[in-house]
């Protein structure tokens, strides 16, 4: 992949801008639940989706201390058909999960478990699915100052619709920490270029790219959680907005597409 391309300052600065700010009155708190769940669907060419969940009880956003992961829990999905399935606890990843086949793919989602008697659920539904048109790594005119490339993804947005976007990037492996979350205020059905600032790659990187289309709840959890702890997304803040039902219980259960593409760099 050579990188030729010189990409326009003025869409770059429009791209900078094209995120509304979530105003949410965040107030410190006692020890909580947490639910980081989500639904995946990886499109027509692979014709499966995949449910996890990570439950943990949280300190306040103010606290350092790692939280509590609830690893004896039983943890339900069901679909729009009202097909139920028990999720699997992954030691590894400290989170529950489950595959899909393409026979019980579904569009709508419910999660259920239940937490020192608290009766915890949640509905989600699987926004359409978006592409990674490519993906590049130039010297980008503004922003901070990288010795290395800074990798742009591009993708088509959906025309008539509103789109959120969550984006995910690794090199060499190594996945990046920071949360990147974008919308299509202003592009609606144009070609959208994400540029990641914060990132660099030198030439013979090899870099991933993630594109998670999501619903406007959790664009705007994940803005939420972006603004109050530095990009990144460990434990979540003592009052974001929620779809969680449950005493006490905060979080959210996404549904979402992905896309993902890997290039080298050269």
């Amino acid at each position: 992949m050579k990188i030729n391309i010189i990409i326009p300052i003025v869409l770059l600065m429009a791209l900078a801008s094209c995120t509304k700010v979530v105003e949410i009155d965040l107030n410190e708190a006692s020890p909580q639940i947490v639910m980081d769940a989500y639904v995946q669907d990886y499109g027509e060419d692979w014709k499966f989706q995949k449910v996890n969940a990570k439950l943990t009880r949280s300190m306040s956003i103010y606290e350092d201390s790692a939280p509590e992961v609830f690893d004896n829990l039983e943890v339900y999905a069901t679909n729009e058909q009202g097909k139920r399935f028990k999720l699997d606890y992954n030691s590894q990843a400290f989170m529950y999960n489950i595959l899909i086949d393409d026979v019980d793919r579904s569009t709508n989602w419910t999660i259920e478990t239940n937490i020192e008697g608290n009766e915890i659920t949640s509905e989600t539904s699987i926004p359409n699915y978006v592409a990674i048109d490519s993906i590049v790594a130039v010297k980008l005119p503004f922003g901070p100052r990288v010795d290395g490339l800074s990798p742009i993804c591009f993708f088509t947005d959906i025309p008539g619709e509103a789109n959120y976007f969550r984006l995910k990037i690794s090199i060499n492996g190594i996945p990046m920490n920071s949360l990147f979350i974008t919308r299509d205020d202003g592009f609606d059905g144009q070609q959208i270029a994400y540029p990641f600032m914060n990132t660099e790659a030198f030439v013979g990187d090899t870099v991933t790219i993630s594109l998670l289309a999501i619903d406007e709840l959790s664009f705007e959890y994940y803005k939420v959680i972006m603004q109050n702890m530095g990009g990144g997304f460990s434990a979540a803040p003592g009052n974001p907005i929620t779809n969680i039902e449950g005493e006490g219980v905060i979080g959210v259960f996404t549904g979402q597409t992905i896309s993902e593409v890997t290039r080298i760099i050269e």
